[in-house]
């Protein structure tokens, strides 16, 4: 066979691969919301602009409405736009949209063991464990303040010790986000300057960094073939293995050192609820799961958190006379509250002495 015929054999082929692949959106298409039509193999990623992706998706809506279709890669994918469709869909249906989608950029390095990428019973019970544990050690509550006000003073220190120099904020709000979410889970927080809590958030920022990369969107649409090629995405399972060591760690001491009745951390609780589970054969808790949650409640809390820390501080920064705004704001609700807190105290005090006055009136007609 020669080379024409060779190359006729792979045209064919390939446009026969094109009309069944158009053939297989047609028949998506059909039962999904509108979109705009997307290309073989590639989706709907020619036509969005990576660089404002949210301009894109608005325009989209405008013409689609709020709920449309958007193929990314070879898999369609819905998109929500507006607080009354997404209120509707995660609030009012959160049963019917509370399942994850595919993220093998993630689930390919963590496997079903996690509470954040994973559907079934299992992965529900180990969510409501870990909301629970969370708020019984203070999340969500007024009792967490004390370990954000505590690593807040560490923060300072640390920019005081700048003396004023540009400083990049990434890795100091990384740091003191990441210590608040450790002492629940690990029992304790990290020095700033331990190679541990470096290795922690350095993992987290890469893996993050790459995920949210072309190389990330591009793992996500085609995770087999990726598999075998090269690239920075090859990396985040050695990020992934750096919290995993760490945590090991933990765990190990935790297991020497485990008082069931005394639970010091978030370690503890689910150690205790393996053993409480250890007969049961189909159980939501063991160990292979422990580092995993772990890993989803450290790499979701820092990650998000730290981010929102510094856009607030940019947008302050760019508006300076806001930011003059909230200090007033602070400064009076504090004069305030010490207000009140003086008024409270003086009528106590009033309300004692007119007592003791009372009483010794009695005492004395007695």
């Amino acid at each position: 066979m020669d080379w024409s015929s060779t190359l006729l054999l792979l045209f064919i082929f390939f446009i026969v691969c094109i009309i069944l692949n158009y053939i297989k959106i047609f028949k998506e298409k059909a039962t999904l919301p509108p979109g705009p039509m997307p290309v073989p193999f590639l989706g709907n990623l020619l036509q969005l602009n990576t660089n404002d992706i949210v301009s894109t998706l608005m325009k989209l809506k405008d013409k689609y409405g709020p709920v449309f279709t958007l193929y990314f890669g070879p898999k369609p994918g819905i998109v929500i736009c507006g607080y009354r469709a997404m209120k509707e869909a995660l609030i009012d249906q959160n049963e019917v949209f509370g399942d994850r989608g595919e993220y093998p950029v993630f689930l390919n390095f963590v496997g079903d063991h996690d509470i954040a990428f994973t559907n079934g019973e299992k992965a529900k019970i180990r969510r409501r464990f870990a909301i629970l544990t969370l708020r019984n050690f203070g999340m969500g509550k007024r009792s967490i303040e004390e370990r954000i006000l505590e690593e807040a003073h560490f923060l300072i220190k640390e920019f005081k010790e700048t003396k004023g120099s540009p400083v990049s904020l990434t890795s100091y709000l990384a740091h003191s986000v990441s210590n608040v979410i450790c002492s629940i889970v690990y029992g304790n927080r990290f020095d700033y300057n331990d190679k541990r809590l470096k290795a922690i958030t350095d993992s987290i920022f890469n893996n993050f960094s790459i995920m949210s990369s072309m190389w990330g969107t591009i793992y996500n649409m085609y995770p087999d073939i990726m598999e075998y090629v090269p690239g920075p995405h090859k990396k985040m399972k050695k990020y992934f293995q750096d919290i995993y060591d760490i945590t090991e760690d933990f765990i190990k001491h935790h297991e020497k050192t485990l008082d069931p009745k005394n639970p010091r951390d978030y370690i503890d609780c689910f150690l205790i609820k393996i053993k409480e589970e250890m007969d049961n054969p189909d159980s939501a808790f063991y160990i292979k799961s422990l580092p995993r949650t772990i890993q989803n409640l450290i790499f979701g809390g820092t990650e998000t958190v730290s981010t929102t820390l510094r856009y607030g501080i940019l947008i302050l920064m760019k508006y300076p006379e806001i930011a003059g705004e909230l200090r007033t704001y602070i400064l009076f609700y504090y004069i305030l509250y010490y207000m009140l807190y003086i008024i409270i105290i003086l009528l106590l005090y009033y309300y004692i002495l007119y007592y003791y006055i009372i009483r010794v009136r009695k005492e004395i007609d007695v």
